[in-house]
């Protein structure tokens, strides 16, 4: 795959090859951070934000008669033209994206190509759409067919609904055709170490804004809500902070890794040197040396702060696939630890998650 990025902060062009394991270095203030956080954009915006144009004639099939098949074929073969016009619409968010001015990003851009033999169509898949009290879309790709099944299970007439259903066999195709090359992201961004101490303080900042929203006050709704818009962190940034929110929720899950190569997230323990706990109270760091002792992020050393998201990530949602964004992986570790960190990426590219 290769991604071509212009005038974007200090480059008017550069192009790279995304890999297994890919590497940007260079000095300060030379474009890693835009290069990394652009890319990590676009991933996003795929997966969350755009949607494949499907020929109206299959939806209304499916409104009037209940069920369609959708040939997969043209998609394949209209790879990149999908992929080119989603890069287009991307051009359009990325200021947003990277929490800066438009007039800084006039022309930028971010175009992403791919050879149609890297395509790895998923042989067979099933999904559905429901809400929250019955199943309303099932959409099958049995094994050996290259046709999209889509089933309607009831009665669809909403707008809202038939948007959604439009929306799901997109996000379907995206996975069967498109679902290995370019695959779920997860980052962590420079910013991740001060994110990890202050999110209680963010959250409680902003509860306390929408408790003062809900009064009468003119004056006060106006000067809370110019100070909401003034909030414009980079889009990874945003993301980490939602992970940060979502722990208590996350650690109920159990990644590939923790299941498949436990003995992956024992190295890690060991670079860390301790592991990570939530509950109720609060998000903890537990040392390995020390028993019954438990610290607040506040009261933890600095690698442990920049090592948490990524320690959470590793443990509850790491799947084989996945790419994997570390902005500065060194951050705050001894040149022990940096070394270490360096293996244990290794061998996250060895079992199938690819790193950037």
């Amino acid at each position: 795959m290769k991604i071509t990025l212009k005038n974007i902060g200090v480059f008017k062009q550069a192009e790279y090859e995304l890999g297994d394991f890919t590497i940007i270095c260079g000095k300060n203030n030379t474009g890693k951070t835009y290069a990394t956080y652009t890319l990590f954009g676009f991933f996003d915006f795929w997966k969350e934000g755009y949607q494949i144009k499907i020929d109206n004639s299959y939806t209304e099939i499916l409104f009037e008669k209940g069920a369609v098949s959708i040939p997969l074929n043209g998609f394949v073969k209209k790879s990149n033209e999908i992929i080119k016009d989603a890069c287009e619409e991307y051009k359009k968010y990325i200021p947003k994206m990277l929490g800066g001015q438009e007039k800084y990003f006039t022309n930028a851009s971010l175009d992403v190509k791919i050879e149609e033999k890297d395509l790895i169509v998923i042989d067979s898949y099933t999904t559905g759409f429901k809400s929250a009290k019955n199943e309303i879309l099932q959409i099958v790709k049995e094994s050996g067919k290259n046709e999209l099944s889509v089933s309607l299970l009831m009665e669809a007439n909403e707008i809202s609904l038939r948007t959604n259903i439009r929306i799901a066999i997109s996000d379907a195709i995206k996975d069967i055709i498109f679902g290995k090359i370019l695959s779920n992201s997860y980052i962590a961004s420079v910013e991740r170490t001060g994110a990890a101490i202050f999110m209680s303080d963010l959250d409680f900042e902003r509860n306390r804004m929408i408790e003062a929203l809900s009064s009468k006050d003119e004056n006060i709704i106006k000067s809370l809500s110019e100070k909401l818009f003034e909030i414009n962190y980079a889009l990874p940034v945003r993301r980490n902070l939602d992970f940060i929110r979502m722990l208590e929720r996350i650690t109920k899950l159990e990644s590939q890794i923790s299941k498949m190569n436990p003995e992956i997230i024992d190295y890690f323990k060991e670079i860390v040197g301790g592991d990570y706990r939530v509950d109720r109270e609060g998000l903890w760091f537990v040392p390995q040396k020390t028993r019954g002792v438990k610290l607040g992020m506040g009261e933890s050393s600095s690698s442990a702060r920049s090592l948490l998201d990524v320690g959470f990530y590793l443990k509850h949602i790491a799947q084989k696939g996945d790419l994997l964004m570390i902005d500065e992986p060194e951050l705050n570790l001894h040149p022990e630890n940096q070394r270490k960190l360096a293996r244990l990426l290794v061998k996250l590219v060895n079992i199938g998650i690819k790193v950037f």
